[in-house]
Parts: C-alpha cells; sequence; structure tokens
C-alpha cells in the first residue's frame, strides 16, 4: 500500500485486445475514488469494461463482508463453483440494509 493507482483503463485496454478477464479488487478503493464513491473503475470511467469487480463493505463503510459484482453468467459461476464460501458469508439483515 504505497499509494499506487493502477491505470484501469489502460489494462482493461490490453485485456480487450487480447481477449482476457479482468479482476478488480476494490477494497481500499469505494467511498474514496470516483464521483459516487464506487472506486478506481468508476473513477476510470471502466465499471462496465471489467469482468469482476470485488469490494469489502469493511473499510469505509464501516460494516462487514463484502461484494462481488459482475455479469449473471460470472455470479453464476461463484455461485455453483464456491458454495462454500457463498453459504458461510451472508450478512446479517441489518448489515445488508445498512450496506
Amino acid at each position: 500500500m504505497e499509494g499506487d493507482i493502477a491505470p484501469v483503463g489502460e489494462i482493461c485496454d490490453v485485456a480487450d485486445w487480447y481477449g482476457a478477464m479482468t479482476y478488480l479488487d476494490e477494497a481500499h478503493a469505494v467511498d474514496i475514488y470516483g464521483p459516487t464513491g464506487g472506486g478506481l473503475a468508476e473513477r476510470a470511467g471502466a465499471m462496465h469494461r471489467l469482468t469482476v469487480i470485488h469490494g469489502t463493505l469493511g473499510k469505509a463503510f464501516g460494516l462487514m463482508g463484502g461484494y462481488i459484482a459482475g455479469s449473471a453468467k460470472s455470479i453464476d459461476f461463484f455461485r455453483s463453483y464456491t458454495p462454500a464460501f457463498i453459504f458461510t458469508t451472508p450478512l446479517p439483515p441489518a448489515l445488508a440494509a445498512g450496506a
């Protein structure tokens, strides 16, 4: 954590060129960067270009847990292949409402 900021748009350009998937961990960027606090992807105008975005609710939001955002197919993949993760980490209703 040296304060370096990845060139998200340029990385997406390279991924597009090679047909690669992208995964961005926004754990230290949500609620800090971007016009509405969406993180580095929002700041770079690249949220729609990433395959998966992962973030936390435990840092800037002051809650616990996290999220994974992506297409319906990628989320279905996580549900199908990471059941231990999905079914052991749900948020309590009060925290989900806070998020």
